[in-house]
């Protein structure tokens, strides 16, 4: 389960953006985090990447630091070929 602020937000629901600042990310703000059987705890880098739908094949490299922020600043690949086929299809109608 993923929780915000005390409150129960489940996988299907929205929630708030994977921030670049997550690396140092405080149990106490609206980041979210997974609780884990008895503790809660932040996404690791490679769960950021799932999030953010980068592949298992995707190399993350650096710091926890350096791919937290690379990950937090990315446009989602998945995302982004939706946005390039849409303007790609409009600019094909004219």
């Amino acid at each position: 389960m993923i929780f915000i602020k005390s409150k129960k937000t489940y996988f299907f629901c929205r929630i708030n953006t994977v921030g670049a600042h997550l690396a140092k990310v405080s149990l106490n703000s609206t980041d979210p985090v997974l609780f884990n059987g008895t503790r809660y705890r932040r996404f690791t880098p490679r769960e950021v990447a799932r999030i953010q739908s980068f592949p298992e094949t995707f190399s993350l490299v650096g710091t926890e630091t350096a791919q937290y922020r690379a990950l937090g600043n990315a446009i989602p690949p998945v995302m982004i070929w939706y946005v390039a086929n849409k303007i790609k299809d409009l600019l094909c109608l004219k």
